[in-house]
């Protein structure tokens, strides 16, 4: 590591990558007294072996259903059994059977007692494709239009934005009556009394009424659920607006200035600029730096560092400091554990601390004036 200080990390035989990777250990090194043991993937330092299964892993392909039916709103019980759907894993006879075992089949849920495939059981039996008929024309999908089971169901999962009420009853509606299905067919199974057609759409719609004070909606529905609503008692959502908040940049108190930061990063190269002005809002001074590589929170802290560090070397020492990160604002004032890797950097802003009248608040991207912004470009650029 030496060498490769000594030769600015210019060394013969390997490519960019890895360079950049060596000149990243270096500079996020921590100082200490002591050799200490760090796992460089976490803030803290701490191993984990989470961290580490997840470097050597191999990820499988992106499922397009997950993201639907692994929602918050859902309960889990209906996400699982929707995931061992998709996984082919739910022990309908057809699938009891390709493990040469041998089983009469008859499904329970259909008056001709067909053989029991998990697509028939799920849209073609009798008590299903009523299910689906009654539930489905609200939301402008017939049954007959699908054969596959995939595919009535990513056109349920894709009817509407799931962000609207209509989107989110759009993804739980087929999940609960797959549930209910299942429910039932086990229960004919098994001789219990069977349940009437009636009995499960109520206990559909009792689905529905629950979990909708749950949705969190955050955009509008088309006009036609307000019927499908109205038919079942169920109230409608309205999509909540946040309030608008009106910033204003305002002047540091008479005898102070005031420095405002911001960040640039393009092509995993970062910088970042600031600006100096007066109790009348006049720039006295700006600055810009170019860092190469780092995180946002590495990068907020050294344009605290620089900033600071400047306003000490031309005089100013009443300081009023507005930086957009409130991370970073946190740590200045002790809120927080600073990440192992950016201790460097914030033992020299202590240092310049001690000789400053400051105080550090947080503040809204938005305040930062455009010369800040073009500052950080400049240090891109520079």
């Amino acid at each position: 590591m030496k060498e490769a200080v000594e030769e600015e990390f210019n060394i013969p035989g390997l490519i960019d990558l890895p360079i950049t990777h060596v000149q990243i250990l270096y500079e996020s090194r921590l100082q200490a007294e002591s050799n200490v043991c760090l796992w460089a993937l976490t803030p803290t330092g701490t191993f984990t072996v989470k961290l580490a299964f997840e470097q050597i892993w191999e990820l499988a392909p992106a499922c397009p259903f997950a993201h639907f039916y692994w929602a918050n709103y859902i309960p889990k019980k209906l996400s699982v059994f929707f995931w061992r759907s998709l996984k082919n894993t739910i022990p309908v006879d057809v699938r009891i059977q390709s493990y040469a075992i041998n089983l009469a089949s008859a499904c329970v849920c259909y008056v001709q007692h067909r053989i029991e495939s998990f697509n028939h059981l799920f849209v073609q039996s009798s008590i299903t494709a009523s299910l689906w008929d009654h539930f489905a024309p609200p939301f402008g999908i017939h049954r007959e239009d699908f054969y596959d089971f995939r595919d009535l169901i990513w056109a349920w999962f894709n009817v509407v934005p799931v962000g609207s009420q209509m989107g989110c009853l759009a993804v739980f509606i087929p999940m609960v009556i797959m549930w209910e299905i299942w429910l039932e067919r086990n229960r004919r199974i098994h001789n219990e009394s069977p349940a009437s057609l009636t009995s499960i759409r109520f206990k559909v719609v009792k689905w529905i009424q629950d979990i909708n004070p749950r949705l969190k909606v955050k955009q509008s529905s088309p006009v036609i659920i307000k019927n499908f609503l109205a038919s079942f008692h169920i109230s409608l959502i309205h999509v909540r607006r946040k309030p608008i908040t009106v910033l204003r940049w305002s002047t540091p108190p008479p005898g102070y200035f005031i420095i405002n930061t911001d960040c640039a990063s393009i092509s995993m190269t970062a910088a970042c600029g600031g600006v100096v002005r007066d109790n009348q809002g006049q720039i006295v001074v700006a600055f810009h730096s170019f860092y190469s590589s780092g995180t946002n929170n590495q990068v907020e802290s050294r344009a605290l560092m620089d900033g600071l560090a400047l306003c000490q070397q031309i005089g100013i020492r009443r300081i009023a400091v507005r930086v957009d990160s409130s991370l970073v604002a946190g740590w200045f004032h002790a809120k927080g554990e600073i990440p192992w890797s950016l201790l460097r950097w914030w033992q020299r802003i202590r240092e310049l601390a001690q000789d400053l009248d400051l105080f550090v608040a947080h503040v809204y991207r938005e305040l930062n004036a455009r010369p800040d912004r073009f500052m950080a470009s400049m240090g891109i650029s520079s």
